[in-house]
């Protein structure tokens, strides 16, 4: 199912952002979390070369965003806004 949001300029009154979204899967899968924001995140993890070296379920930061590679050859991801 695709979904479309539409560009608003209102904030949300509750929801996680992405890197409180990202902090909060890796705790339901007691995964490791040494970071607490994406700044420190991007601190600590490898860097890729390419985007072909993605996997589905990598964690993927961009300049004050983090999301999670779903799927490559559909082009899917997960995030919060």
């Amino acid at each position: 199912m695709a979904w479309h949001l539409e560009q608003t300029n209102q904030e949300p009154y509750t929801g996680f952002d992405c890197s409180g979204f990202i902090w909060r899967i890796l705790g339901m899968i007691n995964c490791p979390k040494p970071w607490r924001n994406t700044k420190a995140m991007n601190q600590h993890y490898t860097k890729i070369a390419s985007y072909d070296e993605l996997e589905p379920g990598d964690l993927l930061w961009l300049p004050g965003h983090i999301l999670i590679i779903e799927d490559v050859g559909e082009n899917t991801i997960i995030e919060a806004r």
